[in-house]
C-alpha cells in the first residue's frame, strides 16, 4: 500500500474547516427556517405521549387528537404569554415608588465594597453611568418625525414575523404529530439500524 502524501492532511484539515465555514453559512442564512423546523421538532416530541394517550384511552382520530393537542399548547402558550407581559406592566408600573429603597441600596454596596476588591469594580461603573448621563444631556439634533404610515409598519413588523414563525411551528408540529412514525422510520434509515440505542 502507498503511504499518504505528506501534503494531503493539511488539505484535508482546510478542507473539514471549508465545509465547517459552509455549513454555518448555510445556517445562519437559513435560520428563518432552521429554527421553526428544529423547535417543531422538540415540540413534537413533547407533545407525542400526550397524543397518543388521547389516541389510545378517548379513541380519538389521530388527526383530532393532533389537532387538540396543538391547540392546547397554543392555549397554553397564549396564556403564558399573556401572564408574563401583566407581570411585566405590574413591575413597571411598581418600580417608581421603590426608587429611593433601590438608591438606598445601592449606597450600601459602595459602602460596603469600599475597602475590598470591588471598590474599582463599582468605581468603574460609577464613572460610565456619570459619562452616560452627560452625554444623554448633550443637546440632540432635531429629528425628522416619520409617517403614520412608516411607524405603524416599524411596530407591526417584529409582531407579524414572531406571529408567523409561531405559526409555521405549529403547523409543522401538527403534522410531525400526525406521521410521527413516518418521520420515526425516516430517522431510523438516516442514521441506520447500527446505531439506533
Amino acid at each position: 500500500m502507498s503511504s499518504p502524501q505528506p501534503h494531503s492532511r493539511p488539505l484535508r484539515k482546510l478542507y473539514a474547516l471549508a465545509c465547517l465555514v459552509l455549513v454555518v453559512a448555510a445556517l445562519y442564512f437559513a435560520r428563518s427556517v432552521v429554527i421553526p423546523v428544529v423547535l417543531a421538532v422538540l415540540l413534537a416530541f413533547l407533545l407525542a405521549p400526550l397524543t397518543h394517550g388521547l389516541e389510545r384511552r378517548f379513541k380519538f382520530p389521530r388527526v383530532l387528537s393532533a389537532l387538540t393537542v396543538v391547540l392546547a399548547a397554543l392555549l397554553l402558550l397564549a396564556g403564558l404569554t399573556l401572564l408574563i407581559s401583566q407581570q411585566m406592566r405590574l413591575l413597571t408600573e411598581d418600580l417608581p415608588r421603590h426608587k429611593d429603597a433601590i438608591v438606598d441600596k445601592f449606597e450600601q454596596l459602595q459602602e460596603g465594597v469600599s475597602g475590598s476588591w470591588l471598590a474599582g469594580a463599582v468605581a468603574t461603573m460609577t464613572e460610565i453611568s456619570q459619562q452616560l448621563a452627560v452625554k444623554t444631556e448633550a443637546p440632540t439634533p432635531v429629528k425628522v418625525v416619520p409617517s403614520q404610515l412608516a411607524f405603524v409598519h416599524s411596530a407591526l413588523t417584529p409582531v407579524a414575523d414572531a406571529v408567523v414563525s409561531i405559526a409555521l411551528v405549529l403547523i409543522l408540529t401538527f403534522f410531525m404529530l400526525v406521521r410521527r412514525e413516518d418521520m420515526r422510520n425516516r430517522l431510523i434509515r438516516l442514521w441506520g439500524t447500527r446505531r439506533l440505542r
